[in-house]
């Protein structure tokens, strides 16, 4: 029987986990840096509707520039976040 695959998130097998900070780290500097990334208002924007009639899924066309599958959920429940919490986080 075959081991189940490690989640894309984790370090494979025999990397550190400071190592594959690392490594994630510079994949996401090089995306920036090649314009590949979505505005933060329109993300908090988007993640302000979780947990709300009016929540959709992630826009596809922030799929297509990440190279992430086309079907990606949330696989766990947040809270919603409110602007007092998000306020509070800025000025920490």
């Amino acid at each position: 029987m075959s081991a189940e695959p490690r989640h894309p998130l984790l370090p494979p097998e025999g990397v550190s986990e400071e190592e594959w900070d690392a490594i994630s780290e510079a994949r996401a500097m090089a995306d920036i840096a090649a314009g590949r990334g979505v505005d933060h208002e329109l993300v908090v924007a988007w993640m302000r509707k979780w947990g709300t009639p009016e929540e959709t899924p992630i826009p596809p066309e922030w799929l297509a520039q990440s190279g992430c599958p086309k079907r990606l959920k949330r696989s766990m429940p947040f809270e919603p976040i409110s602007s007092s919490s998000t306020r509070r986080q800025r000025s920490a």
